[in-house]
């Protein structure tokens, strides 16, 4: 569905958007394409294959992921200005969380990995945003659980759980209170193995 007019100077506020120029914000609002959700609407589950990629122009999204004991843990929330699904671009790889509406109402403006692709063959400044964003973003919340799995060196297995799940939730973008943390599920994986040799 083509964009609507009434939005169309909110989408163009979106992060993603607010540096191009009048002529490439022409260009680019014909590439894109919109959707509406409602309050539990799921735009995506984990596990599914999808290669679009979303900019949130109005309303919240809830990212969570589903536990070995079948429970589904909350990781974060997101709003206006951040992106979902962006490394689907990149990987093509079956999705890592599900997305669901948190809002009474939730605007989203979204491209395909094609529309990314032809986007970026054409030099389009965009493509080098979206690009840019993903390097940005993933290497910040890589740094930082970096820091936190740095820190579980020598401490009892307990504080090292607790240090874990402060890692992954760094990379999720959420930060749990102590109450959260005590209320998580931890699984044992070969996390600490596959990262003792990061620096």
């Amino acid at each position: 569905m083509p964009i609507p007019h009434q939005i169309q100077e909110q989408v163009f506020n979106h992060p993603l958007m607010s540096a191009l120029n009048l002529t490439e914000k022409d260009v680019l609002v014909n590439q894109l394409s919109y959707k509406e959700f409602r309050r539990g609407d799921v735009i995506f589950e984990e596990g599914e294959l999808g290669s679009n990629c979303y900019l949130i122009i109005q309303g919240t999204v809830v990212i969570s992921k589903r536990l070995e004991s079948g429970m589904e843990q909350t990781l974060a929330t997101l709003g206006f200005g951040e992106v979902l699904g962006q490394i689907a671009l990149i990987d093509h790889k079956p999705r890592s969380a599900t997305c669901r509406v948190g809002s009474e109402v939730l605007h989203l403006v979204f491209f395909d990995a094609e529309v990314f692709e032809r986007l970026y063959s054409s030099q389009n400044p965009f493509a080098y945003k979206v690009l840019d964003y993903v390097v940005t973003n993933l290497s910040t919340r890589l740094r930082n659980a970096n820091q936190q799995l740095t820190k579980a060196r020598g401490a009892s297995q307990e504080q090292r759980h607790r240090l874990s799940i402060k890692a992954a939730q760094v990379i999720a973008g959420h930060q749990y209170t102590d109450e959260e943390l005590d209320a998580i599920e931890v699984i044992k994986t070969d996390f600490e193995e596959l990262t003792k040799h990061s620096r």
